[in-house]
């Protein structure tokens, strides 16, 4: 079904470029047809794939920027964001917020970190150093440029009594939800570009996309962040991933040698991989032992006790007088 799709449309675009009407427009611009020609050649250096690239993440950054004017304007995306948090806290239970909280630790920044180094230790024993250096950028830079949209944006948290996840930083966008996207996504963009295998290819993107997801729906359950603060996050953090992933890109077709002889081999590179893996792995579940849910803080008033004939004096004092 696929080849069917793509000859027919090769043969649309052949008929199209054919036809002497579209002939004579291209000889009346030629600069502009050659600009268009450039940038949609797959094999030039600045061609395809830097457009799509430039066109994607020009999608989502619109994107963003439309929940942010919804945002300002209080318009019926944010209206409905404490009405959906209110719901989700209905359905709470111990063991299903036990397990949001391992969740949403999955995108912590600081585990995040360290799941880099564990990366990057597998990417320089194949000493592909641009593979590691577009990591350690799309999530250092990526946290840098969520703390100053939460800055520049100054958006509360949500105001629950009992939130499950305090923070003390702003709340739009979600940074657990950005970062996530950054370093899940960019690592089955990784997997997807290595491995041969269909099966392998659709597994590292269901198994990034239920990460990504879970971690954003983790973020509204226990109370730390507003639906629009973690939909803002992820069209912010789409937009971020296609950047490194275009630069990336642009920069591998631009040198063609930048991966020489590995250091060590597959079987090898498997090894340390599986450990960094696990040392990651154990960071998290030690992260989550020592970071344990933390009871909703409840406010118990001392009964006030008054004689009987001090009732008509002390029954209206807390209301306003006129």
């Amino acid at each position: 079904m696929l080849k069917l799709i793509k000859s027919v449309t090769r043969s649309i675009i052949r008929a199209i470029v054919e036809d002497p009407e579209v002939r004579k427009l291209v000889q009346r611009h030629p600069r502009f047809f050659g600009f268009l020609k450039k940038r949609t050649d797959p094999d030039a250096r600045f061609g395809l794939n830097l457009t799509l690239g430039v066109i994607i993440a020009g999608f989502f950054l619109v994107l963003f920027l439309g929940i942010v004017q919804d945002l300002i304007g209080n318009e019926a995306l944010v209206l409905a964001d404490l009405r959906i948090v209110n719901l989700l806290q209905i359905y709470r239970t111990p063991s299903f917020n036990r397990a949001l909280l391992f969740i949403t630790y999955l995108g912590k920044g600081q585990l995040i970190l360290v799941g880099v180094v564990a990366v990057g230790a597998i990417l320089a024993s194949r000493r592909r150093w641009y593979h590691a250096i577009a990591l350690l950028t799309s999530v250092a830079v990526g946290e840098f440029l969520v703390l100053l949209l939460k800055n520049l944006i100054h958006r509360p948290r949500p105001p629950l009594v009992n939130v499950l996840a305090p923070e003390q930083t702003y709340s739009f966008p979600s940074g657990h939800s950005f970062v996530a996207i950054a370093f899940y996504g960019l690592l089955a963009y990784f997997v997807f570009i290595s491995v041969k295998s269909r099966l392998a290819k659709a597994l590292a993107v269901i198994a990034a996309l239920s990460i990504i997801l879970a971690v954003g729906f983790s973020r509204i359950y226990l109370g730390a962040h507003f639906p629009s603060d973690v939909l803002g996050g992820y069209a912010a953090g789409l937009a971020w991933l296609t950047a490194i992933i275009t630069a990336l890109e642009t920069r591998m077709r631009d040198n063609p040698y930048c991966n020489p002889q590995p250091y060590v081999s597959k079987n090898a590179a498997v090894i340390i991989g599986l450990l960094a893996f696990t040392i990651w792995g154990g960071s998290v579940l030690y992260y989550y032992e020592t970071h344990p849910l933390k009871a909703p803080s409840t406010t118990v008033e001392k009964p006030t006790l008054i004689s009987p004939r001090d009732i008509p004096g002390r029954l209206f004092l807390r209301y306003p007088r006129w």
